[in-house]
């Protein structure tokens, strides 16, 4: 730090811009992350009572970059009773336990033991957990060191706001993270409406982390056209590789009230109406009724998004119910979409 100083003062004296660029630099590094997951995932837990707090095994576990990393440091004298122990017979091994599980064995030369090991986290549920370590040192004693933690892997999930677009897709911006991968693979998102499946996807390692939107997380569109009108609730469940997993949810409103369409020739009357309903994925998008006096004269429905009806289709109806066109005559058009929404209205057909 004191050769950073002297180094940040001699650029002071030489150039402004100079100056700046190297507190930018002196910024980045002091400011870098310890790890690129969005919050901490590690507790380690005070001590156990009676523990040896001179022991010459000491652990260190730690966040890194993908995970957890443990360093195991050891130093024992050369001395053994009276006796210079030659370096050539000197050495000894360890055994890293996790829960009681056996991770690793390995034995080491000399009288200090320094390694780094990483700790896999793509078995490891959320919650208490113990780090164990046996050494035997180069003078035949046996030291133990034991860390206990608590491990916090479930997905990172974030979720903007939903909205529905005219064409009744769902959409909003999302981002999930994950803590490891298996054979490039990180987890799986599920997505629900209502509490009804809609997709389930497969997130790779180079896609977590990654805002997008929910259309191109589960590859399709999102339709809400079998909604009703009103508010429904979003599904967000995030399940990573360790069986970990996140839920969240969000808000979404449906309107979704079809509309009619009237077509005028140059003098003002009625030669042909469109109803518009929103593309259901499967099945009728839905139908046109229209009534004179309570009985009904016309009734259309289609799987497609619009359904025309004519003058000429209305007033060969009306002549099926024995209705006179002596002159104008107001029928009542009714548009029923499949998720329930209706619209009513009132048309006058000219003789």
């Amino acid at each position: 730090m004191h050769r950073l100083c002297q180094g940040l003062f001699q650029t002071m004296t030489t150039s402004p811009i100079r100056m700046l660029i190297a507190c930018l630099v002196m910024l980045a590094v002091w400011t870098q992350p310890a790890m690129t997951f969005p919050r901490k995932v590690l507790t380690v837990q005070p001590a156990k009572e009676g523990a040896t707090k001179n022991s010459p095994l000491r652990l260190e576990l730690r966040e890194a970059a993908d995970g957890l990393q443990l360093s195991i440091n050891f130093a024992e004298t050369p001395e053994m009773g009276d006796k210079i122990l030659p370096a050539e017979q000197a050495g000894g091994d360890y055994m890293l336990y996790l829960d009681d599980a056996m991770l690793e064995g390995a034995p080491y030369k000399g009288f200090k033991l320094n390694v780094v090991r990483e700790v896999s986290i793509t078995a490891l549920h959320s919650g208490k957990h113990s780090l164990r370590c046996e050494l035997r040192a180069p003078s035949g004693k046996a030291h133990t060191g034991e860390i206990d933690f608590i491990f916090d892997g479930a997905p990172a999930v974030s979720l903007g706001e939903l909205a529905v677009n005219k064409s009744g897709e769902l959409d909003g911006e999302v981002t999930v993270d994950f803590l490891g991968a298996a054979e490039g693979l990180s987890g799986f998102v599920d997505l629900l409406l209502d509490e009804r499946p809609v997709a389930t996807t497969k997130i790779k390692k180079e896609q977590a982390s990654q805002k997008t939107t929910l259309a191109h997380l589960v590859g399709k569109a999102i339709a809400t056209t079998h909604l009703a009108t009103g508010t429904h609730l979003l599904t967000l469940k995030a399940t990573a590789v360790n069986g970990n997993a996140t839920t969240l949810r969000g808000s979404l409103v449906v309107q979704t009230t079809p509309e009619l369409e009237i077509k005028q020739d140059k003098h003002g009357a009625f030669q042909e109406a469109r109803a518009v309903f929103l593309k259901a994925p499967e099945g009728f998008s839905g139908s046109v009724e229209i009534f004179y006096d309570q009985g009904l004269v016309l009734s259309k429905r289609s799987e497609a998004a619009t359904i025309p009806v004519t003058r000429d289709e209305i007033v060969q109806g009306l002549r099926k119910n024995k209705v006179k066109l002596d002159g104008p005559v107001e029928v009542v058009v009714s548009l029923r979409a499949m998720n329930n929404t209706e619209r009513w209205q009132v048309l006058k057909v000219q003789p």
